[in-house]
């Protein structure tokens, strides 16, 4: 198996370093990535969802890959005709900055886990400590039980879920988060426990950047906590919407960025949805 995974490998490099002029955008950037990939030597964990994995980091590869597995299963439910079957990345930080340099800003700092829908690709820190260490916290639970910070990639998942399969293109930066971490709550709920995504603490922190136009203007660029931050609001907004729409929350959204949909912006439609909700929301956003 091991040997007919390399021979695929092998081929798939061979295909992508002569065949680059006859590929669109996003098969060149898969082949781009793909090419690095190989040149890494990962392991894999075949399957639905597959996971290539850094050196001595199997334990943590299948815990995270069986986390994903299961929300991808959860989901077929609700929407069946989507199949949902990323690649998911454990890399230690010198697969992580090989990356980096090949593909400038590709990814972002090491330990903050990302998703590049257009190659189908959820990339995580191999290192669990790196994760933990943004928040400024420690996670030193073991490899093969997932904490707080390893769920931040179901949010990573959701952007795949999102922008790849059901094609909901916002617009807008805050709304891709929110919802993001919306699809990553709706599952958190399905487990019953009480563990949700990380964040810093809204008490004592006084972020610099606070509105939603800052948000799309800078982006990542609001700084590492003051991102946190934002995350923790949008998650804030998730938690007060679930009640009362649990997944067909999702599933307006995503009925209004289809072909047929009205594509109305989504802080409109929030407001039309619950509107005190999302206005006591806003009331913290300035």
């Amino acid at each position: 198996m091991k040997l007919k995974s390399t021979f695929i490998c092998l081929l798939f490099y061979i295909t992508c370093s002569y065949g680059q002029k006859t590929l669109d955008g996003s098969a060149k950037m898969l082949c781009r990535y793909n090419t690095i990939l190989f040149s890494l030597h990962l392991d894999t964990l075949h399957g639905k969802i597959t996971a290539l994995y850094s050196k001595d980091y199997e334990v943590r590869a299948q815990a995270v890959r069986t986390l994903l597995n299961n929300c991808s299963v959860f989901y077929k439910i609700p929407f069946p005709e989507v199949l949902i079957n990323p690649q998911v990345l454990i890399l230690d930080s010198t697969g992580w900055n090989t990356i980096s340099r090949e593909i400038p800003n590709s990814l972002p700092v090491y330990g903050l886990p990302d998703a590049e829908w257009r190659v189908n690709k959820i990339f995580i820190a191999a290192d669990k400590h790196a994760v933990a260490q943004l928040f400024g916290q420690a996670d030193n639970l073991p490899d093969s039980i997932l904490s707080e910070f390893d769920y931040i990639v179901l949010h990573e998942l959701g952007h795949i879920f999102l922008h790849r399969y059901t094609k909901t293109h916002t617009g807008k930066k805050w709304a891709d988060e929110f919802l993001a971490s919306y699809f990553a709550l709706c599952y958190l709920k399905h487990l019953n426990n009480n563990l949700g995504l990380p964040q810093i603490d809204q008490t004592s922190y006084l972020p610099k950047y606070k509105t939603l136009r800052y948000f799309e203007q800078l982006y990542e660029d609001v700084g590492p906590k003051n991102y946190a931050w934002y995350q923790g609001k949008f998650q804030k907004l998730a938690t007060k919407l679930y009640p009362h729409f649990k997944i067909d929350l999702l599933k307006k959204f995503i009925d209004n960025y289809s072909a047929k949909g009205k594509k109305t912006d989504p802080l409109d439609l929030l407001k039309q949805l619950a509107p005190e909700i999302t206005n006591q929301w806003l009331g913290e956003m300035k």
